[in-house]
């Protein structure tokens, strides 16, 4: 078993309140993000992952977006990289200023109009269209912060 290191979760919320992202805990170790009505990002820690090789990781970490969507991470730089190679790395503290700023968007994948996916990409450094498939479309999000409190 390895363990993972948790985000800090006060540091994210206190990020949320500078940009103006509506955040609020609904336990100790879960910050729900709420970039839209239907779009919340989460950060999650304490949460024991098993993996497909059958190893298991206790107090593991987890950003994903709390819906049906299969995307998620668990790491705490992300990684945008675009058609040619080129990339750009970013802390996950500074992944909710982009977000507040429109560097990240969000991606959704649509097919025959039903949500396949959904996922944080970069304005300049992505990929995304390399992998349609027929009847896909990708639709991007920009998220507007409210400048409302969190909670």
């Amino acid at each position: 078993m390895r363990k993972s290191n948790s985000y800090d979760l006060d540091l994210v919320h206190e990020q949320c309140k500078e940009v103006g992202l509506k955040s609020e805990f609904e336990n100790s170790d879960l910050l729900v993000i709420h970039l839209t009505d239907d779009i919340k990002l989460r950060f999650e820690n304490n949460i024991t992952t098993h993996q497909s090789n059958g190893s298991v990781i206790e107090d593991d970490s987890l950003v994903d977006l709390g819906d049906d969507s299969d995307w998620h991470t668990h790491v705490h730089d992300f990684e945008f990289v675009d058609p040619r190679g080129h990339y750009v790395s970013m802390h996950y503290l500074d992944l909710i200023v982009g977000i507040a700023s429109g560097e990240i968007l969000i991606a959704e994948l649509w097919n025959k109009d039903r949500l396949k996916e959904r996922w944080p990409i970069h304005r300049d450094y992505n990929n995304e269209f390399d992998y349609l498939e027929k009847d896909d479309e990708i639709r991007v999000r920009r998220i507007f912060p409210s400048k409302q409190q969190t909670a």
